[in-house]
């Protein structure tokens, strides 16, 4: 059992450093201009095999209020399950109502035990939010996401 579980690490491992990269916001030639205007925290868990899903909660802290809002994702890329915290930076929200929508998004991890996984999602109104994150599990976190949010009452 012990090397069946290593093998399958070691395959997360390389299919790893095949993915895609996400750039932070310091490196993002196309970062939005400006400083943030929001930040968020997200709970959620994934599973992919090939193909992936995602589902979560989160809260959005916006002009010295908290928002709760859930959100959800279906994607290609990536294997394995894990349980993912992010904490994140939101760009070019100019009202409240402009947060709940449809967002594409690309994300870049490995997960063996515990690790760390990157996101950047955008809206087509332009809110860009860029995620950092940890995780638990075994995954391998690289491919891209279509994310629905929506606000929680």
């Amino acid at each position: 059992m012990r090397g069946l579980l290593a093998l399958f690490a070691a395959l997360i491992v390389a299919l790893g450093a095949s993915g895609c990269a996400v750039t932070k916001y310091s490196t993002d030639p196309h970062a939005p201009k400006g400083s943030r205007s929001a930040t968020v925290t997200i709970e959620s868990n994934q599973a992919a095999h090939w193909a992936s899903s995602q589902t979560g909660q989160g809260k959005l802290m916006y002009e010295g209020r908290t928002y709760p809002f859930e959100i959800t994702a279906v994607g290609i890329g990536g294997n394995g399950i894990q349980e993912v915290k992010f904490i994140g930076d939101v760009y070019n929200l100019k009202r409240l109502s402009d947060f709940p929508g449809k967002y594409n998004g690309l994300r870049s991890g490995v997960t063996l035990g515990e690790g760390k996984i990157n996101e950047r999602l955008k809206a087509e109104n332009g809110v860009v939010i860029y995620l950092s994150g940890s995780t638990k599990g075994v995954a391998n976190s690289n491919g891209a996401d279509h994310f629905v949010i929506k606000m929680l009452q």
